[in-house]
């Protein structure tokens, strides 16, 4: 094979380790093994959602009763407090309604305090009066800590406590009647939505594999560039690994791939952070993040094909990274500086302190890929017409100004009524977000920006 040929089938292998080609039967292997226990995961969330919004639809009764006796008692208090007219006849009714100890409904789970946290109970006996008075509760990142043990008091002594104690009868009638409201607003979070699309994650769900990792096999007929090969490197596995719990993952961090000695074929482990799901989130937010997981898993297994191409041609570096003119001479492939580099740089959430993702070498095509992807999936959010428009944007070729601007000139051009002129530009004012792959580049490395801009065009129109 002569030299001009060899170099040829090598940038053949660096393009297609690159951008976007990745075996698709380890993918949809992958995402076969990993989508269903994310359904699982969404299942069981919506299930423990149902059961609290349930027990909150419960609970509305008991404390609608407590807000408003609370309320009362705050009202009732600030009148005798600051001897309003009729202050006297207050007075009785507030000792009708704490002869009795008042304290809190059954809110633990939910509320930072038990029932006993906070109570009022006021007596009046041969003229003279007794309180007894707590509020020691956490609520929302602040402390309350009040309490008041006095009897024997007279008339002017108990509104002197009366005036003492305001505030803090004030906090806990708010804090419970907030409580109320939230409960309330709960209703219109449908219940019944919420069990059919429990019920439909839960049927995705049924081939959810309840072992954390499978293996995964990639041989060189499913990479078609790599039948012609002849040597020991034919292909090779990975360990694909779920994971739910935030803390075993790296900060920051949705999916990682650590390379190991190949051994066996066995070229190493991907890990997979679950997304979290939170209490009030939307259908479309919940596939939202099954398509991210989708975008992740292709990123990391397009690394062990990078990877593989390394083996297989017996090369110091992986493929399918940037020209050497592109590349930092003060950083390695993996973005480890090799020589003193700027601190704003460097990932201050990376413990092994490399370089700010976008700029690593090993990330150029695996980031750009996700670019793609991601652009492909927002850009029918908006008419045919504006998408190049969209992508100048979207790689930080316009500022938001000159993008809505010239919006605003073609929708003018389109349509004669501005109601349907306004409402595109919203779609458009929604999408001007700028990838943070191409800020970066710009920024810190232009060269490398103008090539990804430059793959980044030629690959979605």
């Amino acid at each position: 094979m002569n030299l001009d040929k060899l170099i040829n089938q090598i940038n053949i292998f660096y393009k297609y380790a690159g951008l976007l080609k990745v075996p698709e039967k380890a993918i949809k292997e992958a995402e076969e093994f990993i989508i269903p226990k994310y359904y699982q995961y969404v299942s069981d969330n919506l299930l423990e959602i149902i059961k609290k919004q349930s027990y909150h639809l419960k609970l509305n009764p008991e404390i609608a009763a407590y807000a408003k006796t609370w309320n009362a008692i705050f009202a009732l208090m600030l009148n005798i407090a600051y001897k309003e007219q009729d202050f006297e006849r207050d007075l009785e009714k507030l000792l009708r309604i704490t002869s009795q100890s008042i304290g809190l409904p059954s809110m633990e789970n939910y509320w930072d305090t038990s029932k006993d946290s906070a109570y009022i109970f006021i007596n009046k006996k041969d003229n003279t009066y007794s309180v007894h008075f707590k509020s020691d509760f956490y609520y929302e990142g602040k402390s309350y800590n009040t309490s008041i043990n006095k009897s024997n008091l007279s008339l002017e002594e108990l509104i002197t406590i009366f005036q003492q104690i305001i505030p803090d009868v004030q906090d806990l009638a708010d804090k419970i009647t907030d409580f109320y409201n939230l409960n309330q607003n709960s209703k219109d979070y449908k219940l019944k939505e919420l069990k059919v699309n429990q019920a439909i994650y839960k049927q995705k769900a049924k081939n959810a594999k309840s072992q954390k990792s499978i293996t995964i096999n990639v041989t060189d007929s499913d990479i078609p560039e790599l039948t012609k090969l002849q040597n020991q490197y034919r292909s090779f596995n990975f360990d694909i690994f779920f994971i739910h719990d935030k803390s075993e993952m790296p900060k920051n961090t949705a999916g990682i791939y650590q390379l190991k000695k190949y051994q066996d074929k066995s070229i190493g482990n991907i890990y997979i952070l679950c997304p979290e799901i939170s209490d009030f989130e939307s259908s479309e937010q919940i596939h939202e993040k099954y398509l991210d997981l989708k975008s992740v898993i292709r990123h990391e297994i397009q690394h062990f094909v990078q990877y593989f191409i390394k083996k297989i041609h017996f090369l110091k570096q992986e493929g399918g990274l940037p020209s050497a003119k592109l590349k930092n001479p003060n950083v390695n492939t993996y973005g480890i500086p090799i020589n003193p580099v700027k601190s704003e740089l460097i990932d201050q959430d990376d413990s092994h302190k490399r370089v700010l993702h976008p700029l690593r070498d090993i990330e150029f095509y695996s980031e750009l890929s996700d670019s793609i992807e991601y652009f492909n999936r927002y850009k029918n959010k908006l008419p045919l017409y504006l998408h190049h428009l969209y992508a100048k944007r979207y790689v930080d070729n316009i500022d938001e100004n000159s993008y809505l601007e010239q919006a605003e000139n073609i929708l003018n051009q389109k349509y004669s009524s501005d109601e349907k002129v306004q409402s595109i530009l919203n779609d458009v004012l929604n999408h001007s977000k700028i990838d943070n792959f191409f800020t970066t580049l710009k920024k810190y490395q232009p060269m490398k920006y103008k090539k990804a801009v430059t793959e980044f065009m030629k690959a979605i129109f």
